[in-house]
């Protein structure tokens, strides 16, 4: 996974350049990735909002940790689902790195234009 990990933070650099290695900005990615898998398994955006509101009423966490914590799950949904996470990711970076930049700089802007990124 470590390749995979050095692929896709190149891609990103390339693509997006060096603000988006930004920690908060990964984040806010992991966080928006995380949102469309629940919606695509049937969290209602009322349980989702609840959940969010939840983490955002305890102390803060250890990034590291919360980090792990991800992972483990996105591993423990694979499983259950039948779904090879480190296949996936192989076959996505093959993907996006395939399709050329413009596109990602589009969808890019799009997103800071709904706010959901400062760019």
């Amino acid at each position: 996974m470590k390749d995979l990990a050095k692929r896709a933070v190149t891609w990103v650099r390339v693509t997006f350049g060096e603000q988006a290695l930004a920690r908060k900005e990964r984040a806010a990615r992991c966080l928006e990735e995380a949102a469309e898998l629940a919606q695509a398994e049937g969290v209602t955006v009322d349980q989702a909002e609840r959940i969010v509101q939840r983490v955002y009423s305890r102390p803060v966490g250890d990034p590291h940790q919360e980090g792990s914590d991800l992972g483990f799950c996105l591993l423990a949904w694979g499983e259950v689902t039948g779904f090879n996470i480190e296949e996936a990711v192989q076959a996505k970076l093959d993907e996006v790195e395939a399709i050329p930049t413009e596109h990602w700089r589009k969808k890019l802007k799009d997103k800071i234009e709904a706010g959901t990124i400062t760019g």
